[in-house]
């Protein structure tokens, strides 16, 4: 594609050039312009003055982007000069040249520029930050694929997030990073509805081949806060600091400092006046950020390690986190055949945690099923054994992040194909292993005998949630396999699609099954025993008793209920949260000792490049991220007498009881008191919720 001498303009808009094969070339006079748009409004007397923000100019290419010396990019705020800036995007499978030579417009008063450039190349990040650099404050994304990011001492790049990835390079910080929030000057200087940056914003820096903060280096993404007349509560930032290469190192130099605190300490109470009365609207003190590290874990014999030496300050942070990954190549796995829930079809990985999943009891044994499941068992090379035995105490150069006072040491796991990769099943991540009741005083945390002795069912009681997960369990997916231990990070990097046909979830528990079978039938004034059926009307009333609790009145059969607790089920809490769907009913975490237990971060990434940072995608290809699957049933009356709420609910609406109201196709269910209501699960091949 090659343009010369022409201006295309797309004002306040979206202007793309896509060569999906060679290049793009502008030269002779060429402008590309997305600039702001601005209307004055009123008279000469009473003017009034809107503005639309600058567009975006997204340029990409398969190989090569090129721009001569008479080229223009303007992104800026327009002829009059108002306005908020807009973004430029630049990204190239080979380099983009003449950036530097070019005329780039991104200047603008009310809000700055972002920038995203991504070529195969180095990149003069020093020579940006002196130049051209200051006019992108409103975000700096650079990434090459070749050559080191380097700044030097003295010199300052400065936006509101940064991003800046070396793929087959390292990056050296001896200057200054600064994405702080607006200070109090700022602030004053803008309308309290346009200071969208007092909180501070987010630097990311991942170098392939090491990452240095020299003892010069200062990232600072601190906050100020909003006017002390403001409600709102500002937070400082978020530093991100990753390497990629086995070998490679991250260092942070003594001398180094990363802030990312909040200036304003201490609660404090609003004023407002209304109608002559003051009110008083109270606001938590400001919060300070988060500083994450990223780094490839070193196996070995005994405890493990990390190439992670940080000597320098963090000021300010509320949590401190290092990330130490391993990666798991799924196609190895995968060909291997040594383990079950994980297969490869030509050019597709299925992940399935069903598969052979070793079913457990409540008194915590394991029956061992086939091959060991690669996501969902606890066995040598599985994500559970990685996890739960996460040690890396053999790293001696974390002196810098444990003097914080809230520094984690968490696993992190890769599944990395270069192709397509589906999640078949659910995953839960916030499952308990097993329940000890061998050990657990049943009259504390569970009780036996659910409704009817001979069922041998159990239920939590009320007020025992956190001492349950506390004392009498083992968490598959924790640091330790307690509740408090670390979680982890799991990473899907697909280099083709991703597609995720399950629910993934942690941080809830399922302490009573509502989908459970018998507690629906007996609930809902059911038969009192899974498998029969009661003879009832079409036609009932509900009322709610303070003692007795749901009660239902069918037609010319009443039937009183006391609403019992859900049993306890163990199918699910598994790892792929079987059972009738029991991810309807699972509660959040209740606080252990106060605390509440943290939970897994997930991070999922199509077309992933495979690099340092797990959210690099490649330049061109097309890759989709596809989450949850559509899907059909059909619902039929049935014969008069017969027809029948599936399995849960096993009434028989007789229709020939006088006064009964009939049951046509149209009606599929009536709600049932308040949050109750019917379902329908087989034959179908999905669970619907009606209502």
């Amino acid at each position: 594609m090659s343009i010369a001498d022409t201006d295309i303009r797309a004002t306040a808009g979206r202007l793309a050039l896509d060569a999906t094969a060679g290049d793009v070339t502008l030269t002779g006079d060429a402008t590309l312009a997305a600039p702001t748009f601005t209307r004055v409004f009123g008279d000469e007397q009473d003017p009034f003055r809107v503005s639309a923000p600058g567009g975006l100019i997204a340029v990409q290419a398969q190989n090569a982007i090129t721009l001569g010396t008479g080229v223009t990019l303007n992104i800026g705020g327009g002829e009059d000069g108002v306005g908020r800036a807009g973004a430029l995007s630049l990204e190239a499978g080979g380099d983009v040249n003449g950036f530097f030579d070019a005329a780039i417009l991104a200047a603008a008063p009310e809000a700055g520029a972002a920038l995203r450039l991504r070529q195969a190349n180095s990149f003069d990040l020093g020579a940006f930050a002196t130049s051209i650099g200051s006019a992108f404050t409103g975000g700096v994304d650079i990434e090459t694929g070749a050559g080191n990011l380097d700044l030097a001492s003295g010199q300052t790049l400065k936006a509101h997030d940064i991003r800046l990835v070396a793929n087959d390079g390292a990056i050296s910080i001896a200057g200054t990073l600064d994405a702080a929030g607006l200070g109090r000057a700022a602030i004053d200087a803008v309308l309290a509805a346009d200071a969208d940056n007092v909180s501070g914003g987010s630097i990311a820096l991942f170098g392939n081949a090491g990452l240095t903060l020299a003892s010069s280096a200062r990232l600072d993404a601190h906050t100020e806060g909003y006017k002390i007349t403001d409600e709102r509560r500002a937070h400082g930032g978020d530093v991100t600091l990753g390497i990629g290469a086995q070998d490679a190192s991250l260092e942070i130099d003594s001398g180094a400092v990363i802030d990312v605190g909040a200036r304003r300490a201490g609660n404090r109470l609003v004023p407002q006046l209304r109608q002559g009365i003051t009110f008083y609207t109270f606001v938590e003190a400001d919060q300070g950020g988060t500083v994450n590290l990223r780094a490839p874990l070193v196996e070995q014999a005994g405890a493990d390690s990390v190439n992670v030496a940080a000597a320098g300050q963090i000021l300010g942070a509320r949590s401190v986190r290092l990330e130490a990954v391993k990666r798991f190549d799924l196609q190895s796995i995968a060909d291997s055949g040594a383990f079950a829930g994980i297969t490869r079809n030509d050019d597709t990985i299925t992940l399935d945690v069903r598969t052979d999943l070793d079913p457990t009891t409540l008194n915590g044994t394991r029956t061992p099923t086939g091959q060991v499941n690669f996501l969902g068992d606890n066995g040598p090379g599985t994500i559970v054994d990685f996890v739960q035995n996460f040690d890396i105490s053999a790293a001696t150069g974390l002196s810098g992040l444990d003097a914080t006072g809230v520094f984690e040491a968490a696993p992190g796991v890769d599944l990395a194909y270069d192709g397509e990769i589906t999640l078949a099943s659910n995953w839960n991540l916030g499952l308990q292993q097993s329940i000890s009741l061998a050990s657990a005083d049943r009259g504390e945390a569970l009780v036996d005998n659910w409704q009817d002795p001979s069922l041998g069912r159990y239920f939590v009681q009320r007020g025992a949630e956190g001492e349950l997960l506390r004392d009498y369990g083992t968490f598959l997916y924790r640091v330790g396999g307690d509740v408090r231990g670390a979680a982890p990070t799991i990473n899907f990097l697909a280099g083709g699609d991703l597609n995720i046909r399950g629910s993934i979830t942690d941080g809830f528990f399922n302490f009573r099954d509502q989908s459970d079978t018998a507690f629906r039938q007996v609930s809902l004034g059911g038969a009192p025993q899974p498998g029969a059926a009661r003879v009832v009307d079409a036609a009932f009333t509900t009322t709610f008793d303070e003692d007795q609790g749901l009660v239902v009145a069918f037609g010319t059969t009443s039937v009183t209920q006391i609403n019992p607790l859900a049993p306890y089920s163990m199918a699910a809490n598994n790892a792929a949260a079987t059972g009738n769907d029991p991810l309807e009913s699972a509660e959040v975490f209740p606080l252990i000792d106060g605390v509440a237990p943290g939970s897994a971060t997930l991070r999922l990434t199509a077309g992933a490049l495979g690099g340092n940072d797990p959210a690099s995608t490649r330049v061109t290809g097309d890759a989709d991220l596809r989450i949850g699957f559509d899907s059909q049933y059909t619902y039929t009356r049935g014969a008069i007498g017969a027809t029948r709420f599936s399995d849960n609910v096993a009434f028989v609406l007789d229709q020939n009881i006088p006064g009964a109201t009939p049951l046509d196709s149209s009606v599929v269910s009536p709600r049932i008191g308040g949050p109750v209501c019917w379902r329908l699960t087989s034959p179908f091949p999905t669970t619907p919720r009606l209502a």
